[in-house]
C-alpha cells in the first residue's frame, strides 16, 4: 500500500464517537436561555435545581438534490458532551452564570428498555447519588422553590418555571445534615464520587449567587439615575429583579435587611447630588461629569461616616495624618 492509498483509506474510516449521556447542573440564575434544539434539554430557559441529562440527537439539514430534483433531508449526529459543551461554553466559560458539567457522574451504570406494552423506561444510578447530595428541599421562606411566572417575553409572558433558590441550596450543601448523608450512603455508594459533586454544587450555586448579586447592583444603580432626572434607564424593578432579591433572601422594601437598605441609601445619596450637579466639575483640576462627580460626593459621604465612627471609638481618622507626626 502506497502512501496515497493510505491516505484515502484513511480518511474514509468511521470514528465511533461516545454517545453515553452526560450531566450538568445550574444554579437557578433567570435568563438562560436557548432553544432545545441547541440544548437537547427539556427545559428553555434552562431550569436549576435539578439534575439535567444530556443525550445524543440528531441536526437534520437540507443536502443534495434526489433523482427527481427535490432536496433531500439529511441529519447528522450529534454527541451529549456536544450539545453539554455548547451550554457550558454559554452559561460558564463566557459569561458564568452558574452552569457546571458534572463529569463524576458520567461513569455510572445506566439502561434503558422497553416493556411488553412499548413504553421506555430508564434508570440511572446517577440519580441515586444526586438524591443524596441534592435532596427535595422544604418550601424556601421567600416563597422559590416552585414553579413562578418569570414574565419574560423571549418564553412567553407569565409562562411558569421551577424557580431554584440556590440560597437554601447552599445553606444544606454546606450543612451536617448534608455530610451525614453521604457519611450514611457511602456504604452503599462511592464516597469520592458523592463529594466531587457536593464540590461542584456548591461552586454552582455560589457562582448562581455572585451573577444574580451583579445583576442587582447595575439595577439599583439605574434606578439611582432615573432618581436623579436621567433618561433612558430603568425606572423600578421588574419581576426578574424581584426574583433575583429572593434568591438572595432579600426584599424590596425590608427595613430589617441592612444590607439592601444601604443599597437602596446609597443610590438615593448618589440621586440627590445628581441633581445639583447640571454642568460637570471641577475637583481639584480635574473635570468631572455627572456621574463621576455623585461618585465623588459617594465617596466623600462614606469617608466622612468612617471618620464620624472612628472620633465616636476614640480613635482618629489616620488618612490624613502625616507619616512621623
Amino acid at each position: 500500500m502506497n502512501t496515497a492509498q493510505a491516505r484515502q483509506l484513511q480518511s474514509s474510516e468511521t470514528v465511533i464517537r461516545d454517545r453515553t449521556r452526560v450531566f450538568g447542573y445550574t444554579g437557578g440564575a433567570p435568563g438562560l436561555l436557548m432553544d432545545a434544539k441547541k440544548s437537547n434539554l427539556d427545559c428553555n430557559p434552562i431550569e436549576g435545581g435539578r439534575l439535567l441529562m444530556f443525550p445524543p440527537g440528531k441536526d437534520g439539514y437540507l443536502g443534495g438534490l434526489d433523482s427527481k430534483g427535490k432536496f433531500k433531508q439529511v441529519y447528522v449526529d450529534l454527541m451529549p458532551t456536544d450539545y453539554a459543551n455548547l451550554v457550558d461554553r454559554k452559561f460558564h466559560l463566557t459569561d458564568d452564570m452558574g452552569f457546571r458539567m458534572l463529569p463524576m457522574l458520567t461513569s455510572l451504570p445506566y439502561k434503558v428498555w422497553v416493556d411488553e406494552a412499548k413504553n421506555p423506561h430508564y434508570e440511572d444510578e446517577a440519580d441515586k447519588y444526586f438524591a443524596v447530595v441534592h435532596p427535595t428541599l422544604s418550601d424556601c421562606p421567600y416563597g422559590l422553590n416552585q414553579k413562578m411566572a418569570h414574565h419574560n417575553p423571549e418564553v412567553g409572558t407569565g409562562t411558569h418555571i421551577f424557580t431554584h433558590c440556590p440560597t437554601c441550596r447552599l445553606a444544606d450543601l454546606k450543612s451536617e445534615a448534608c455530610s451525614k448523608r453521604i457519611y450514611d450512603a457511602s456504604v452503599e455508594l462511592s464516597s469520592e464520587i458523592l463529594l466531587k459533586l457536593r464540590e461542584t454544587l456548591i461552586e454552582a450555586n455560589e457562582a448562581t449567587i455572585t451573577h444574580i448579586t451583579a445583576k442587582s447592583t447595575m439595577v439599583l444603580a439605574d434606578v439611582a439615575r432615573t432618581i436623579a432626572g436621567g433618561n433612558g434607564f430603568r425606572t423600578g424593578l421588574n419581576t426578574v429583579d424581584r426574583i433575583h432579591l429572593k434568591m438572595l433572601h432579600k426584599e424590596e422594601n425590608q427595613q430589617a435587611n441592612t444590607q439592601l437598605e444601604m443599597m437602596k441609601t446609597l443610590a438615593t445619596e448618589i440621586a440627590t447630588s445628581m441633581k445639583g450637579i447640571a454642568q460637570p466639575v471641577a475637583v481639584e483640576g480635574v473635570t468631572l461629569t455627572a456621574e463621576e462627580a455623585a461618585e465623588y460626593e459617594a465617596y466623600k459621604m462614606r469617608k466622612a461616616n468612617m471618620a464620624k465612627a472612628r472620633e465616636a471609638k476614640g480613635g482618629k481618622d489616620e488618612s490624613n495624618t502625616e507619616s512621623g507626626q
